[in-house]
């Protein structure tokens, strides 16, 4: 659970700092997400690693986050090209929040981490909402934003709501 909020709280620190950069925001305030990030991944830190986590669950746990997670970056690379040959670079955040948000799907059901279909749902729809919603710089800012604050709230309901044990193999 450790390794879930830090990675969890990684990637938010990245949307908000890169919301922020975006929005043209300099100076201090970019100091913002690292703090969060750094409050979130302390507390995260003193929750003890699951003792019913067995050598062998937690290897296929880490192939499964690492198969999703390469799937995850090359339909990110085509996503991104994709939108730069079509001129439509202002949807490269949506479509990577999308993205995203899909894989967690597996993860829900494969770690098993039942917080992270609300993660995926949540990642998804404001994906799905900020092309609609946002005009301008602001289509890149808002999955940006949206992104960091969904998965800082994913990493805190890692830490309140530990995962039951798995049961699958």
């Amino acid at each position: 659970m450790r390794i879930q909020v830090l990675i969890l709280s990684l990637f938010a620190m990245l949307w908000g700092v890169a919301a922020l950069v975006v929005d043209g925001t300099t100076g201090a305030l970019l100091a913002a997400p690292v703090a969060v990030t750094a409050i979130i991944s302390a507390a995260g830190w003193k929750i003890l690693p699951p003792a019913h986590l067995a050598a062998t669950e937690s290897k296929r746990i880490r192939l499964l986050v690492r198969r999703w997670s390469i799937v995850e970056g090359i339909l990110i690379v085509g996503a991104v090209t994709v939108l730069q040959h079509l001129h439509a670079t202002d949807l490269i955040a949506a479509a990577i929040a999308i993205i995203v948000g899909l894989h967690f799907l597996p993860l829900a059901r494969g770690i098993p981490e039942r917080l992270y279909y609300a993660t995926a749902i949540a990642l998804v729809a404001t994906g799905g909402i900020a092309p609609v919603l946002a005009t301008g710089h602001l289509r890149l800012v808002l999955p940006l934003a949206g992104g960091a604050i969904i998965l800082w709230l994913s990493a805190v309901g890692v830490i309140l709501w530990p995962s039951k044990p798995s049961t699958s193999n």
